[in-house]
């Protein structure tokens, strides 16, 4: 009795595992097939086309005062003793 449920428990197991087997070959070949799959894809062609220079107007440089200091400018008189003025 117990060499009979052994038997089939051990075919069971043998099958299982020919079950697996199987799945992990055709998932392999499913692979291949796709990864060597022709591509029929256009190719695509680039064309260079010259173009007249546009002439951008002159821009006048702003002055804009920036503050070197973490806590901030000291104003005496309306004027910032430390400010830089850069002009971009």
């Amino acid at each position: 009795m117990f060499r009979e449920l052994k038997d089939l428990i051990i075919e069971g197991l043998h099958l299982l595992l020919l079950y697996g087997f199987l799945c992990v070959c055709a998932i392999g070949v499913i692979t291949i097939f796709v990864a060597n799959a022709p591509k029929n894809s256009p190719e695509v062609i680039y064309h260079v086309t010259h173009t007249s220079q546009i002439e951008t107007a002159q821009r006048e440089l702003e002055s804009v005062e920036i503050c070197n200091r973490i806590d901030g400018c000291p104003v005496v008189e309306g004027v910032c003793e430390f400010c830089e003025i850069v002009k971009r």
